[in-house]
């Protein structure tokens, strides 16, 4: 187990888009990589369906809890 929580996040600079990671919090220093607008795009499109799919594990959860 890591000691080091893990992080994930794009930032935008002069040129174009990186990401910046610390390898699922196994490392205690931040990578950063260079991406492509349509690698950002996916990227993009991977974490809002994330959070789709998460909301509708509450939902779920909440109703499973109210029907008790």
């Amino acid at each position: 187990m890591s000691l080091t929580s893990a992080y994930f996040f794009m930032k935008e600079t002069d040129d174009g888009t990186r990401i910046c990671h610390n390898c699922n919090g196994g490392v205690s220093f931040m990578a950063t990589d260079d991406i492509a607008e349509r690698t950002k795009y996916l990227i993009t499109l991977a974490i809002e369906e994330g959070k789709r799919q998460k909301a509708k594990e509450i939902r779920e959860a909440l109703y499973a809890g109210a029907m008790k």
